[in-house]
């Protein structure tokens, strides 16, 4: 994760060729948010409307739908801070 500016945060990831989908989470507020779910095309998002030089914690896991069953990978976080 990168600052995108004073109130935004850039979040990117690996591409996981065996993912259908990934699954965003913030914490805010004593608990885990889900923010995001995007497609595997996607491999990146930016999180706006955050605080100026404050640091939040994402975590992402992929996520795979095989018939109608979805499987989820284990998380993976990163700590990131807006711009000051």
């Amino acid at each position: 994760g990168s600052a995108a500016s004073a109130s935004a945060v850039k979040l990117d990831w690996s591409k996981n060729d065996k993912a259908t989908g990934y699954v965003i989470e913030q914490y805010k507020g004593g608990r885990w948010t889900e923010i995001k779910a995007v497609d595997n095309d996607i491999t990146e998002i930016t999180v706006e409307g955050l605080a100026k030089g404050t640091a939040y914690t994402f975590r992402i896991k992929s996520a795979r739908t095989v018939g109608s069953t979805t499987e989820f990978s284990e998380y993976a976080s990163v700590k990131v801070k807006t711009a000051e």
